[in-house]
């Protein structure tokens, strides 16, 4: 078994509990917080050092991200036959999802843990992370929701395309830059093979186009204008695809207005910039 993987399965529910009584009692004064642990394992420690710092920095709320933690797995989609859970598991995350459809996100986590804790293969525990993730970004939990994310995917094993999408979706609203880029640019890439799928779907075609603009979200964050209007640009052009194609709908014609407004953001913003660095545009 690789140490990724036993990575994810060290993280039993005795972990999470504990992070539920460090979260519960988390508080930042003067920009300080301790805590200690004692009798933890290295990557157990390690897991909830990773979650108290995201944490922290979500209520600092940094003005420019951090470099991405070393040592971290890729977040890429992995092809082939997506992982199936044992029975017991399968059942347990089968009542996860019945609860998530009825609206009750507090059976749907306990449920989620309880696969974690029977979690008897690699397959298993990523798919419990896999739904963890996806439940606790509808209780509104981005730090939980990113960690448990992280593991299902760097677990780089295949799974179902509805799940690697939620969890990109997850990650690609990470605090850290680094891997909000990085989930982004795998969305585009996974929705850019469904368009090769189906090329003419109105529904891959704006898709792509709303991945594009994410990716284009977070190089406009970063600085990177030229990276961000190009695929401002690319997005535009599939807007405007799908609306030559399938007329005017309310959703086509307002993702157009959406997208020329973005274009002419990033142009406007480049020309500021542009005349800021010429001494000779009459300014000082």
């Amino acid at each position: 078994m690789s140490e990724r993987r036993q990575a994810a399965r060290s993280l039993h529910r005795d972990v999470e509990a504990l992070w539920e009584r460090i979260r519960a009692e988390f508080v930042l004064r003067d920009g300080f917080w301790l805590a200690v642990l004692f009798g933890a394992q290295a990557p157990d420690v390690a897991e909830l050092v990773a979650r108290t710092r995201d944490k922290s920095r979500m209520q600092a709320k940094p003005a420019t991200p951090d470099a991405a933690p070393a040592g971290r797995g890729e977040l890429t989609p992995v092809p082939g036959k997506p992982i199936q859970p044992s029975p017991k598991v399968g059942a347990l995350l089968k009542r996860a999802a019945s609860a998530v459809r009825s609206g009750h996100i507090g059976p749907a986590i306990d449920a989620s843990l309880g696969a974690l804790d029977a979690a008897a293969s690699p397959e298993d525990a990523l798919l419990a992370h896999a739904w963890l993730a996806q439940v606790w970004a509808k209780q509104d939990e981005p730090v939980e929701a990113t960690r448990h994310a992280r593991i299902a995917l760097e677990g780089r094993l295949p799974l179902e395309l509805d799940t690697t999408v939620a969890l990109l979706e997850i990650l690609s609203g990470s605090l850290d830059g680094e891997i909000a880029l990085e989930a982004a640019t795998a969305l585009v890439e996974l929705h850019r093979e469904l368009v090769r799928r189906s090329p003419d779907s109105p529904t891959a075609l704006r898709d792509l186009s709303v991945s594009l603009d994410k990716v284009a979200g977070i190089q406009q964050r970063r600085g990177q204008l030229d990276d961000a209007l190009t695929a401002y640009t690319e997005s535009l052009h599939l807007r405007r695809r799908i609306h030559t194609t399938y007329g005017d709908t309310p959703q086509s014609l307002r993702d157009l207005s959406v997208s020329l407004n973005n274009v002419a953001g990033i142009q406007q913003r480049r020309g500021q910039l542009d005349d800021e660095g010429n001494p000779e545009s009459g300014e000082g």
